[in-house]
């Protein structure tokens, strides 16, 4: 496949690798949780938009991939910036409970790599946690991201109980579900 050149920045974009069926459905959970319309074939937009989704309301950009991180960040971040929209990366595990998220947002130059999604208990909102020592906290919200240095969980059984949540979700959607 060629790159496509993209003059105002000046590079040529790589494509996105063609993300297996199981992630394509962990990213359609995804698109399904910040609540809007998901267009699942935006090459139209742009043709390095393809193997992507694009929630459009939220101005997101998601892709996925079985890749251990750093591979296919930069290639989504350029598509991302390309288009002038965040990015969520998708990074399949053995398990689909398991599986991590690479933020890349336009107005911040480093990635925000190695979430997990937290979604408040009984049902409320949904957030991606850290995993190591990062202190920002990512609200997935119909309008787009939001960050935040505050943990949206009380206290450990609380952050316990959402990641428990969240895992379940990712399984079920990993079924096909969505």
């Amino acid at each position: 496949m060629k790159t496509a050149p993209v003059p105002d920045l000046g590079i040529e974009l790589d494509p996105i690798p063609e993300p297996p069926v199981q992630i394509r459905r962990l990213m359609l959970a995804i698109g399904t949780i910040l609540d809007g319309f998901i267009d699942q074939d935006p090459q139209y937009w742009h043709p390095a938009l393809l193997h992507s989704m694009v929630v459009p309301g939220a101005d997101i950009v998601l892709a996925g991939t079985r890749c251990r991180r750093p591979l296919v960040t930069r290639e989504v971040g350029n598509i991302a910036r390309a288009v002038d929209r965040d990015a969520i990366i998708v990074r399949a595990a053995e398990e689909a409970k398991h599986a991590t998220f690479d933020v890349l947002l336009r107005h911040v130059e480093r990635p925000f790599m190695g979430y997990r999604l937290w979604i408040r208990q009984p049902l409320g909102s949904a957030w991606l946690v850290p995993t190591g020592g990062e202190r920002t906290f990512l609200r997935l919200d119909g309008l787009g991201l939001e960050l935040s240095p505050e943990a949206p969980f009380e206290d450990e059984i609380d952050a316990y109980r959402g990641l428990k949540a969240g895992a379940e979700y990712l399984s079920i959607a990993v079924q096909g579900w969505f």
